[in-house]
Parts: C-alpha cells; sequence; structure tokens
C-alpha cells in the first residue's frame, strides 16, 4: 500500500499548491496548509491500512482521497464478483456517504474506523463533505479473496 499512499500524497499536494481566481485576477481561494493537508491525507490512508478486510483482498482495485470539507464527489466503480467499499475520514468533522444503489445514507465521522459497504458488480457512491469539516477523507474498493 506504500505506492498508493505515495501516489495519495502526491495528488494532495499538487491539489494544495493550486488556487482559484476571480475575475479581477484576486485569490478567492487560498490552499490549506500544505503540511497539514500531508498529515492529514497520510492519517487517512493509514487508518485505512489498519482497517479490517473482512475476507476480501488486501489489495485495492480502486482507491482515492478528497479534502473532508469538499461539497461533492462520486466514486464509481465496476469490478468481478463482491467486493467492499470501505471510506475512513481523518480530522475533525464528519462526511456523509450515500449509496444510490442500496438506499443507505451514512454519517462517517473523522478520527473513527473505516466504514463499509459490500456490494456486487457495481457501486456509485456519493460523499459529500461538511463545509466546518477539516482533514482528507479516503477510500478503497477491495475485491472478494
Amino acid at each position: 500500500m506504500t505506492s498508493i499512499r505515495a501516489a495519495v500524497v502526491a495528488v494532495a499536494l499538487a491539489l494544495a499548491a493550486t488556487g482559484c481566481t476571480d475575475s479581477s485576477g484576486n485569490d478567492s481561494y487560498q490552499p490549506p496548509d500544505q503540511k497539514a493537508l500531508t498529515m492529514s491525507t497520510n492519517a487517512a490512508v493509514a487508518l485505512l491500512d489498519k482497517s479490517p478486510t473482512h475476507g476480501f483482498g488486501a489489495k485495492p482495485t480502486a482507491s482515492g482521497h478528497d479534502r473532508a470539507d469538499d461539497a461533492g464527489h462520486e466514486v464509481s466503480e465496476s469490478v468481478a464478483g463482491r467486493a467492499l467499499f470501505q471510506i475512513v475520514c481523518a480530522g475533525t468533522g464528519r462526511i456523509t456517504v450515500t449509496i444510490p444503489r442500496q438506499h443507505v445514507s451514512t454519517l462517517v465521522k473523522c478520527d473513527a474506523s473505516a466504514t463499509g459497504f459490500r456490494f456486487r458488480g457495481a457501486i456509485t457512491a456519493l460523499v459529500v463533505g461538511q463545509a466546518d469539516s477539516t482533514g482528507v477523507y479516503a477510500w478503497r474498493i477491495l475485491p472478494r479473496a
């Protein structure tokens, strides 16, 4: 999982280094402190690494992350057979995970254990952060072992 951690940290740093400007050229967005973002990303990935796989494979077929204050992100993946979608948040606050196909919406608190959703074939998960949340959430899909 070390290569995934390195990729997640690299993407987090790249995202943190970018900023938005308004029509007058003024910065409308100040990126979070890169050191804090990197620490949150590492913490989220570490929480996933420590999470039990519940009989699913230890090597994810897909994974990713985003900031916990992000307005929304869709994870849509297909796998052969059964799989487990796990998500965890590191930092403060909470995120909401909705799995429309399963008619499930769950509040995931930051710095808690990973939340998992079993599925077969395909999953679409909608992850919505809260504006007052800090840190990063990370997710992975584990195939059936």
